[in-house]
């Protein structure tokens, strides 16, 4: 009777043991992935940031250029042209 109840403990304790180092497995792997997505996440920010200020920067000057456009029409229509 001992002998049996001995074996067993000692494949629950070798079990416990797979299961703890594949938890610990899986715990690397997703800890790893999160700072993947974490990195990817920050680098597509800033591109993203990038983008959006460029297209302000162009559309400011697209509408410099259409006021600046406005003011010759207002003129030439005045009649205040050379």
């Amino acid at each position: 009777m001992y002998n049996k109840n001995v074996k067993k403990k000692r494949v629950t304790k070798d079990l416990d043991n797979d299961i703890r180092k594949e938890f610990l497995n899986q715990l690397k792997y997703l800890e790893k992935s999160y700072t993947m997505l974490d990195k990817n996440l920050e680098k597509d920010i800033d591109i993203h940031k990038k983008d959006n200020q460029r297209i302000m920067r162009e559309n400011v000057e697209l509408i410099k250029k259409i006021n600046n456009l406005r003011d010759q029409v207002n003129k030439i229509t005045s009649g205040e042209v050379n």
